[in-house]
């Protein structure tokens, strides 16, 4: 379908966000959201392992407004947590992602944090962590008036999370 972009209001004041009708499941990382319709998704081809991702990085599902790229975009990730706790890799993870103040959060019934001030959740769930980040661009100012706190609160509540459909990394060799 033809994507119909957000496009700020003729008084300059942002329409609302569009509904999230559509649905991708995550072959990699066990989980499923919702998304608005005419974005396209991009799936992960491999597990995620490194600490950060970005817009391009194969370890990251990637749902986005194909008229913006990677001025608007839903990434997400999950990984075992291995021998760390729940609570310190989103400890970890929010202080990699310069989230200052968190709040609690739940997702599927999975707990975790939310970042106050940015569109970041990090909950756990069956051994894995899961990473859903809601990205705007500071080169589309007016998007984060219409893709908010709210909107990205909506599609938390649209998250399935399925830790045993997840694929996991190899075992790494040891020498």
């Amino acid at each position: 379908p033809a994507s119909v972009p957000v496009q700020p209001s003729p008084n300059g004041s942002p329409s609302a966000p569009p509904a999230l009708t559509e649905t991708f499941t995550s072959a990699m990382h066990g989980l499923s959201v919702s998304y608005p319709a005419g974005w396209v998704t991009k799936a992960a081809t491999e597990p995620w392992t490194t600490a950060e991702w970005s817009f391009e990085d194969p370890k990251v599902d990637i749902v986005h407004d194909p008229s913006l790229d990677d001025h608007l975009f839903l990434g997400l990730g999950s990984l075992p947590l291995a021998a760390n706790s729940a609570d310190q890799w989103i400890a970890d993870r929010m202080a990699a992602y310069e989230c200052s103040a968190t709040e609690p959060v739940t997702v599927d019934g999975a707990s975790g944090s939310i970042c106050v001030d940015g569109a970041l959740a990090l909950v756990s769930t069956g051994g894995r962590g899961y990473m859903i980040l809601a990205y705007t661009s500071g080169d589309e100012g007016w998007l984060d008036a219409v893709y908010d706190r709210t909107w990205f609160e909506k599609v938390l509540a649209t998250v399935d999370l399925r830790p045993e459909d997840a694929v996991d990394p190899p075992p790494s060799a040891t020498p």
